[in-house]
């Protein structure tokens, strides 16, 4: 008798399944485009007087706790503000926000030019009293006579149910990884590429050791039934 069919195949997906590596968390992103650049005066107009955290493409990383609340009275969450500098008009980018699977958390993002937040008094107050609180992960960047920058709005909300009081009440900060990143090409973020070549080296490594794997069974399993019966 030969061996059953779809064994070689049951067996490519156990291999696949002891390489696999599971990750646990949570990841939401915005795409936009550079703004045109703006002049000096705007740009220290509207951030002369906020300190906030600021991420460019030469800092494109950072890790902060984000304050969060349970949404009410039509409020999205606490908002968090954030500095894009540095841009290239028309170059297209995503910001990536990274937190864990086990603080459950609702985001809304919304971008904005300096130019939008200056005209609105709404998204002003809102920056300024973002500002006030005092941001530990501030940074200062100079602006240039022309700058292409945006202000990052992230809204957070707790969501999950519990049974204690206080958290119900208070819910803890949510610790989020922050990545600002470009496009190359306008089609893939640049730094998933490394990513992007990992798996890619151990999908074809999985995939020779499978069949390697494979083959020495089906090796196996045709000398053993070339082999005569015992006889009684």
């Amino acid at each position: 008798m030969k061996p059953y069919n779809n064994s070689p195949r049951k067996l490519l997906m156990l291999v696949v399944a002891l390489l696999s590596v599971v990750a646990v968390a949570n990841v939401e992103k915005v795409v936009f485009t550079g703004p045109a650049p703006v002049g000096k005066s705007l740009a220290e107009a509207v951030l002369s007087h906020v300190d906030i955290a600021a991420l460019a493409p030469h800092w494109p990383w950072m890790r902060s706790n984000l304050s969060r609340v349970f949404p009410m009275n039509n409020a999205k969450g606490h908002p968090s503000w954030l500095l894009l500098d540095g841009l290239q008009h028309g170059q297209k980018y995503e910001v990536r926000v990274c937190w864990a699977a086990i603080e459950p958390t609702k985001f809304e993002f919304d971008v904005y030019e300096l130019g939008h937040v200056w005209e609105s008094q709404e998204l002003g107050q809102s920056l300024a009293q973002y500002a006030v609180q005092g941001q530990p992960d501030a940074a200062v960047f100079s602006h240039q006579e022309q700058t292409s920058a945006l202000l990052f709005r992230v809204e957070a909300a707790a969501d999950y149910f519990s049974h204690n009081v206080e958290l119900m009440t208070y819910p803890p900060p949510v610790l989020v990884d922050i990545i600002l990143d470009p496009y190359l090409l306008g089609v893939f973020p640049r730094s998933l590429v490394p990513t992007a070549c990992y798996l890619i080296i151990v999908a074809f490594m999985t995939y020779l050791a499978a069949r390697c794997i494979i083959s020495t069974l089906q090796s196996v399993a045709t000398s053993i039934e070339g082999q005569p019966k015992k006889q009684d």
